[in-house]
């Protein structure tokens, strides 16, 4: 294939792609801020076919020119166009959440804003959506994914495509994009189903349109000059396509799939139908004059020039004021979305362009790159510096509090004996062993642990691969306690891994071996359930439960404590009875041939407890929940009816967390939970000895 020169028209500047710029930045600025647009997840999408088409067709400018591929001017014009005003955002973010005086919020933040400029927010992203234990607060630096995906198509796409021109000229290139699209394609179409998370955040599944666009501008020239398709309505096809799915699709769920490559498509038969060719700039397509007219009116336009930095800065100004206890009802949402706008415009006035005409880095691709490198690395180590500090923290000595644990010779006790008929009538096991529940005043100033050591006062079960994770089906056996004492598992999601620094002294105290069988997420009910965290069925956790049991017949234990969270079945998710969700449970006990303890339910909250307390330090009302709405009746519930009408012993917290109608964020001056709805490891020690009194009064009265 012949190279074609390109014509002059084709490198002038287009009005009507800064006002498609804008269409894209508005429907994600509106959705986020709460309108109901179904199919706003197409926004990036149509960045993404612009980034494609504009950078694809730079780099072959260069090409059929004879210049090459000049990776250092590239990469250097890349930097004073995307470097500067990102760092500006992430920087003034992290500010801003640093007044919180939160540290985990801003060691969460800092680490989300190194991974952005580091080029890999999308990977980052997509690992905390599927993290169980990571936070439920929306990133401030949530939508800089996107740029992740950009920043990794510029590093890899001006060496493709030189290659590709090497080996065969603008023949190669096209095969090259052609495999990109279709393998993307095939991609977001196989993943979307079977990993909704990963799908929406990867280059892999997202390059469809970036290689669209990049199509675009290898075959404008000859496909636009062609009086058959000069004849097709290209843009008002590609502008009634965007419509019909910015109007139809159902949110970001099961996107991109295939609806993501044919708003690719899409994006480029509008600007491609937009397009003039000739000197003279006769329209290339029938009707491209008039969607030429409507996205080059003044409104569009002004914010098309302002989209990147707009994309930038709305989201943390329309989530910050949540941060500090702000509602975001309409009046502070609109006034959000105002500020967002003209931040943006300053943002593009006093960052953007000084730094593209070569302020402080350079006009020099040389220098760039020097300049340029050296501070982007410098930031991506701070930021990641005070991202990891609270880690170091909860690692040094004395992170978790651990007040050993006092050994209480057992006497069995008639009331928890586990064979049927029980000779007394049944009645939970009230374990307390608490004295001060922290329901006003300050954070006390010896807290334990430190606020900034509370959320990662958890156990490390899960990482030492004695768990499963969302996508484990195995069973692992790992032994704590007394390995060789009387053999204990505990059954359930990771709301059993809770109680394990409290069971592991208990082991150890009284000569138990404590076996963990868990999977998070995976109660162990006989119901599918949907795994948020993944966007899908929990088709692992229902495989998980089976060999669970298999492996329980396995090891023979002397007692199998079953403590899991509440949830709902699959589709089901106005079901709250709690017999309907006992008799699921007692379905999955029918099959283990074993005594069984139940663990009640645990208070399953809404509050992230250390964040609200650093947030609140004078203040612990604000952190204190309502009994009734951290003891849901398909959970708390559940667990009394199984154990009831099962005659099973079952050990109820309520005494210990929650004795009266609110439940203390602190108790004994201790934190009580690392996130919302588990315990810190300093808590679960601080009840050891009631539990393991308890314990023992049950292995004591068990059948010999």
């Amino acid at each position: 294939m012949k190279s074609t020169p390109r014509q002059a028209s084709e490198s002038q500047f287009r009005p009507e792609i800064e006002g498609l710029r804008g269409l894209a930045v508005g429907l994600v600025v509106a959705a986020h801020a709460g309108l109901q647009i179904p199919g706003a997840a197409l926004g990036p999408d149509i960045f993404f076919a612009l980034s494609g088409y504009l950078i694809v067709g730079i780099l072959l400018r260069g090409l059929e020119a004879g210049h090459g591929i000049s990776f250092r001017d590239f990469y250097a014009r890349r930097i004073r166009r995307i470097a500067p005003a990102l760092a500006a955002t992430i920087l003034l973010t992290v500010a801003v959440v640093a007044l919180l005086n939160d540290p985990t919020t801003l060691a969460r933040t800092a680490k989300d804003g190194a991974a952005a400029l580091a080029g890999a927010a999308n990977i980052t992203f997509g690992l905390q959506a599927v993290d169980y234990f990571g936070s439920t607060e929306p990133s401030p630096l949530l939508p800089l994914w996107s740029i992740g995906v950009e920043e990794q198509f510029y590093l890899l796409v001006p060496l493709l495509l030189g290659i590709a021109w090497k080996i065969g000229k603008r023949r190669a290139i096209l095969m090259t994009l052609v495999m990109i699209a279709l393998g993307s394609t095939i991609a977001a179409a196989l993943l979307t189903p079977a990993e909704p998370i990963w799908a929406y955040y990867l280059l892999p599944t997202r390059a469809y349109g970036l290689a669209a666009g990049g199509l675009l501008a290898l075959l404008e020239t000859r496909a636009l000059a062609s009086n058959a398709l000069r004849r097709i309505p290209l843009a008002p096809i590609g502008f009634a396509i965007i419509v019909a799915l910015t109007l139809l699709l159902p949110g970001e769920k099961g996107y991109p799939g295939l609806a993501g490559p044919l708003s690719g498509v899409a994006a480029v038969a509008l600007v491609g139908g937009m397009a003039t060719i000739g000197l003279r700039g006769t329209v290339s397509a029938t009707g491209g004059r008039a969607m030429r007219a409507l996205f080059s009116i003044a409104p569009l336009r002004a914010i098309g020039r302002i989209s990147y930095s707009l994309y930038l800065v709305h989201w943390p100004i329309l989530i910050l004021p949540t941060y500090f206890g702000i509602t975001m009802n309409e009046g502070a949402t609109a006034l959000a979305v105002l500020a967002s706008v003209l931040v943006a415009a300053l943002m593009y006035r006093f960052v953007e362009q000084p730094f593209r005409k070569g302020f402080a880095l350079s006009l020099v691709p040389g220098t760039v790159l020097r300049r340029g490198g050296v501070v982007l690395a410098s930031l991506v180590l701070a930021l990641a510096g005070v991202g990891i500090a609270p880690d170091v923290a909860s690692a040094e000595p004395g992170a978790s509090d651990d007040p050993g644990i006092s050994v209480v010779t057992p006497t069995p006790s008639s009331s928890v004996v586990i064979v049927s008929p029980s000779p007394t009538p049944w009645a939970p096991i009230s374990i307390g062993g608490t004295i001060v529940h922290q329901l006003t005043g300050a954070v006390p100033a010896n807290l334990k642990p430190a606020l900034n050591r509370a959320a990662g006062d958890a156990d490390n079960i899960l990482n030492k691969g004695c768990s499963r994770d969302h996508y484990g089906e195995t069973v692992p056996v790992c032994y704590y306690g007394k390995k060789g004492g009387t053999r204990i598992v505990i059954l359930g999601d990771s709301h059993a891994l809770h109680w394990m620094p409290a069971l592991d002294l208990i082991g150890k105290a009284y000569n138990y071996e404590i076996i963990p069988i868990a999977k998070v997420n995976c109660v162990f009910m006989d119901v599918k359930l949907y795994a948020y965290r993944l966007g899908k069925s929990y088709t692992s956790c229902t495989k998980w439960r089976l060999n669970a049991i298999a492996k329980i017949k396995e090891l023979k234990p002397t007692l199998v404590i079953l403590s899991h969270t509440e949830t709902r079945e699959e589709g089901k998710p106005n079901e709250i009875r709690p017999q309907y969700y006992a008799d699921a449970v007692g379905r999955m006990l029918d099959k283990i041939p074993f005594p069984v303890l139940i663990f009640a339910e645990t208070p399953n909250g809404e509050i992230n407890i250390p964040t609200c307390l650093a947030r609140n330090k004078s203040n612990v009302a604000k952190c204190v929940t309502k009994k009734p709405d951290v003891y849901p009746a398909w959970g708390y519930g559940r667990d009394l009816l199984v154990a009831k009408q099962r005659n099973l012993p079952l050990f109820d917290f309520t005494a210990a967390l929650c004795p009266g109608t609110k439940c203390a964020p602190i108790i004994d001056g201790r934190v009580v939970f690392h996130d919302n709805h588990h315990l810190t490891t300093t808590m679960a020690k601080y009840l050891a000895t009631p539990i393991g009194v308890a314990l023992a009064q049950v292995i004591a009265g068990l059948p010999r």
